[in-house]
Parts: C-alpha cells; sequence; structure tokens
C-alpha cells in the first residue's frame, strides 16, 4: 500500500540504529481477509522483511527457510502487507499439494530422521495450535480447514518423502 511504502522509505531513511524491522501481514482468500488461525503452514501474522543487506542468512529449506538475523531489531512497522494467499479453495489446495512435494524433497535431501508416530502426533498438535490457540475457530470453516491442513502438513510431507524415497518417485 501507499502507507506501508511511505513507512518504509522513512524508516529506510532515519532508522540508522536499526537493522531488520518485522511487518505485519494481512492474508487474503479471494477477496476475504483472513484473520484467524493462520501460522504452521500456511499464511504467517507477520514477516521480517525489510532488513540491511547481509543482516539477514536464508536457510536451504524450499519452503518457509530458516532464518537468522544479525544486528538490532526496529519497533514493528504499523502499516500492513497486504497478501493475496490464493484465489479460492482450490488455489489453497493446490498450495499445499505443491508445499509438501517441496518439503518432502528437503526431508529426502537432508536425510532427517523423522517417525510416522512424531508425524502422527503433530496433526493434533498442528490443529489445535491453529484452530484454539490461533483462534481458527473465528474464522468458521475456512478456519477448520486451514487448521486441517496445517495439522496435516507435516504427515503428508513425510508420507510423501517414505514413498518417493522407497519407489524412486517424482511429484
Amino acid at each position: 500500500s501507499k502507507n506501508l511504502s511511505e513507512e518504509i522509505l522513512n524508516k529506510i531513511n532515519n532508522s540508522s540504529d536499526y537493522s531488520n524491522f518485522h511487518i505485519k501481514v494481512n492474508n487474503y482468500i479471494g477477496k476475504n481477509l483472513v484473520k484467524y488461525g493462520w501460522g504452521g503452514s500456511f499464511g504467517r501474522g507477520g514477516v521480517t522483511c525489510l532488513f540491511k543487506n547481509g543482516t539477514k542468512k536464508w536457510g536451504k529449506q524450499r519452503v518457509h527457510p530458516e532464518l537468522s538475523f544479525n544486528g538490532k531489531f526496529g519497533p514493528d512497522l504499523n502499516n500492513c502487507i497486504e497478501h493475496y494467499f490464493v484465489e479460492n479453495i482450490s488455489e489453497l489446495l493446490l498450495k499445499f499439494n505443491s508445499w509438501t512435494y517441496l518439503k518432502s524433497l528437503d526431508l529426502i535431501e537432508n536425510k532427517k530422521k523423522e517417525t510416522l508416530g512424531h508425524n502422527l502426533r503433530r496433526i493434533f498438535s498442528r490443529f489445535l495450535k491453529n484452530y484454539y490457540k490461533r483462534k481458527g475457530y473465528k474464522e468458521g470453516k475456512l478456519g477448520f480447514l486451514i487448521a486441517l491442513l496445517a495439522g496435516l502438513f507435516p504427515i503428508v510431507s513425510y508420507l510423501r518423502c517414505e514413498i518417493n524415497k522407497d519407489r524412486n518417485i517424482q511429484k
């Protein structure tokens, strides 16, 4: 937005003491702002995406890479990024499919020791975190779906990894 771009320019030009800034995110499905239930795998409530060159280090993960920062964090920006995440539920499911595939490739590459039992437990912990703790229930059926997909993300990624390893299957 115009307000966010002005705020960013102001921070860049007047914040020599700070290296990194966090910006809140408004996530949309179609034209509908979805305020609750995000996190885990889908949508983020905010992101540190304003930073001085050399203060942010990206991990090698394909989806939501691990980040590390050095330098001093400034206060959160007041204006939000308007993130039009997907147009509809079909696109949400396509994103789920794509991201579980990419995560499975990360698991294969990193030879990370995952277990079926651990990922089965994560279904419930991640669902409950998104639906109750992050108040996804306030979004009604859509919040339930987002929490369900967040819960299923680790187990589907794990199963895709294991099946692909066993059968040498792509996608």
